[in-house]
């Protein structure tokens, strides 16, 4: 493979590379569009038993097959801090730490009824918050109501 390779000529390795990085940002594209259907899909679901729980409150959704749980993809590096710092930039006021799990929740198309999936996404998001608070100086927290904290950028 290498023999092959030096045997190319320079302006044969730019097109091969143009093409990779061609080919690279189709599946980008593709994986990309997947993400926002699954998304979308999940978003849907979540209205629909919604609507079946206001016509039956105690509507059991596992007797009916359930959902299966598929394995939530653990966030890329930063991901959850990017999402987090977008909805304060967007809000343009404070937001309480439960409203922001929840707008990891929704960005990431987790699942909303997953009262342990959302501790989960707690315990991970109050280390961060100190973390860009004490550390990188982009956050600052205020008390709440209750025992809550209500994060704002810094200005």
């Amino acid at each position: 493979m290498r023999n092959a390779i030096r045997t190319l000529e320079h302006g044969d390795l730019s097109n091969a590379i143009a093409g990779l990085e061609q080919r690279r940002a189709d599946i980008i594209n593709v994986i990309n569009k997947i993400k926002s259907d699954m998304r979308d899909a999940v978003i849907q679901l979540d209205h629909v038993e919604a609507t079946m729980r206001i016509f039956d409150p105690h509507i059991d959704f596992r007797a009916m097959g359930g959902r299966k749980v598929l394995p939530v993809d653990p966030a890329q590096h930063g991901e959850n801090m990017r999402i987090v710092l977008a909805a304060l930039v967007d809000a343009g006021r404070p937001l309480s730490t439960a409203a922001l799990i929840e707008q990891i929740i929704q960005v990431r198309a987790l699942d909303r009824t997953d009262s342990s999936l959302r501790r989960i996404v707690a315990k991970r998001l109050g280390p961060s918050l100190r973390y860009t608070e004490h550390v990188r100086g982009l956050i600052r927290s205020s008390p709440g109501p209750g025992q809550m904290k209500m994060w704002e950028l810094v200005k």
